[in-house]
This record gives structure tokens, C-alpha cells and sequence, in this order.
């Protein structure tokens, strides 16, 4: 089904076959290599880590579901802390509901509701943080960026923050770039619906529904347009 650098996806009826299959061809192998079994995934999801014709090439990003029940995830945001918990929570939701459920309806369910909670101000602020750590002083950089953005403000609030320090910030409606609009998370006292949509939630899920089948298409968001799936 898929095959990488160091590792070969397989469809097949029974277990046998694939037994069968790893003796077949450990014998060919020389002395010191060997075909290993990792497991057993009656279900899974591969995503390719960029759009376009990328797509066919690898798919670095997967998500298996055991045959024990347990779920495999790599590559996906949900593991990294510079996407929102709002974002990792519902790629996790619409992970765990497509391979343990096979319900894509259900999934696609569970990204408007999230929308539908963003657009109406009820996403807690403690949900919304995006953390960054610094790999210089502040002062040093010379783009700035939102973390830097932040760490400035907290800065002029008389707080210590320098190189090493991890930047929890909030993009806030209080600006117009992005930049302008962070803010440190124990001061944001409001959140940019339409970032958090247009930015977090629908990249941590668009490339899992397009593997499903979903298209994309417009729909207003605040007076917008955003990319948004068929599952709307």
C-alpha cells in the first residue's frame, strides 16, 4: 500500500500471509538484516506533508489504529506545542473518530462544532495559547514575528524574558496584522475567531478530510471567505 525509507505498509487477508511473507523474505536478506513485523492496523490514515503534487509522493504523516485498540500517530500537530490545544484536540477527536469509528460524518461533525464555538466566543483563552521558545533575546531578532511581538509587550510590563524563554501567546482581535494582534497569554482578554479557524483548526484537519474524499470550497467566516471542506 506504502513503502518509505525504512518501512513497507501492507494489505492482506489474513495474518498468515503476512508471517508468511516476512520468512519468504528474511531468507534472502544477508546475516545482519531483518524484516521486522511492528504490528498489525486494521485502519489508517496517511497524509502527504505538503499539497499539491506532493501529496503523491511520502506521506510522512499517519495515523494507525491497532489491533489492541491503541492509536499510532506521527507528524501530525497534535504533537507539537506551537499549534493552539484547540487545534490538537480536534485533529485528535477527528483522528480517533475516523479510524476507531470509520465515521467521517461524525468527524466532520466534530469541525463545525469547533468552528461553530470559535465564531461564538465560548473556546476558553487557556485553549487558545500558542508557545514558542526563544532562540535569541528579543531584541535580537529582526523580523517580528507574534512571539516577538508578545515578548515585547510583556517586556515594556516590566516582565524578564530572553533567550531560552517560552512565549505563550493569544492572537487577539486588537491589531491589524498578526503580529500587532498577539499578546501574552494571561493578558488576552479576547481571541481572533477568524485566525484560530483560517490558521489552526482547519490546516490540523483539511489534509486528513482530503484523503477521505472531501473537496474544498468557500464559506464565510465573519464576513470572509475561508477555505473550508465539503463536511460544512
Amino acid at each position: 500500500m506504502y513503502a518509505d525509507t525504512d518501512s513497507v505498509f501492507i494489505i492482506y487477508k489474513e495474518k498468515k500471509e503476512v508471517l508468511d511473507f516476512m520468512k519468504e523474505v528474511n531468507k534472502l536478506l544477508p546475516e545482519k538484516m531483518e524484516l521486522e513485523l511492528e504490528g498489525f492496523y486494521p485502519r489508517g490514515v496517511f497524509v502527504g506533508k505538503k499539497g499539491g503534487k506532493d501529496d503523491r509522493g511520502a506521506k510522512k504523516k499517519y495515523a494507525l489504529l491497532g489491533d489492541d485498540g491503541r492509536i499510532k500517530i506521527r507528524g501530525f500537530e497534535l504533537v507539537r506545542r506551537d499549534w493552539s490545544k484547540v487545534a490538537k484536540d480536534t485533529q485528535r477527536k477527528v483522528l480517533e473518530t475516523i479510524l476507531k469509528e470509520g465515521d467521517k460524518d461524525k468527524a466532520a461533525a466534530i469541525v463545525r462544532d469547533t468552528i461553530s464555538r470559535l465564531m461564538k466566543g465560548e473556546v476558553p483563552i487557556s485553549e487558545l495559547q500558542i508557545s514558542t521558545q526563544l532562540k535569541k533575546n528579543p531584541g535580537d531578532y529582526a523580523i517580528k514575528s507574534p512571539e516577538i511581538s508578545a515578548a515585547e509587550k510583556g517586556i515594556k510590563r516590566g516582565l524578564v524574558i530572553e533567550k531560552g524563554t517560552v512565549i505563550s501567546y493569544v492572537v487577539t482581535k486588537n491589531g491589524t496584522s498578526i503580529s500587532e494582534k498577539a499578546e501574552l497569554a494571561e493578558y488576552a482578554k479576547n481571541y481572533d475567531a477568524e485566525y484560530y479557524i483560517n490558521n489552526q483548526i482547519l490546516p490540523s484537519v483539511m489534509k486528513i478530510l482530503k484523503e477521505l474524499g472531501y473537496d474544498d470550497y468557500s464559506l464565510k467566516v465573519g464576513g470572509k471567505q475561508s477555505s473550508l471542506g465539503s463536511f460544512v
